[in-house]
């Protein structure tokens, strides 16, 4: 579920980060409220909710047809990628 949360909110911003810029996760603080079964279709959104510079924070939820699975926060921040590529 954090995975897919983590990726809602990377490809949220991904078609507005300037040529040469990613975005990498730092932080996730959720919550799982419902179990479901293996195969069960879990929808995941991210919403933006503050840009300071570089840090991007969102609001992450999950849901299925049984009602809220997760939900929480992410931040991600906004790097070069060849900046990033060279610490690597």
């Amino acid at each position: 579920m954090i995975a897919a949360m983590e990726t809602a909110s990377y490809q949220c911003i991904l078609p507005a980060l300037p040529k040469g810029k990613v975005s990498v996760g730092i932080h996730v603080n959720v919550s799982h409220n419902l179990a479901v079964p293996i195969g069960t279709e879990v929808t995941v959104t991210a919403t933006v909710t503050e840009i300071d510079r570089r840090r991007v924070e969102f609001h992450v939820l999950a849901t299925s047809s049984k009602g809220q699975v997760g939900a929480g926060t992410h931040t991600r921040f906004i790097v070069g990628i060849d900046t990033f590529s060279k610490n690597q």
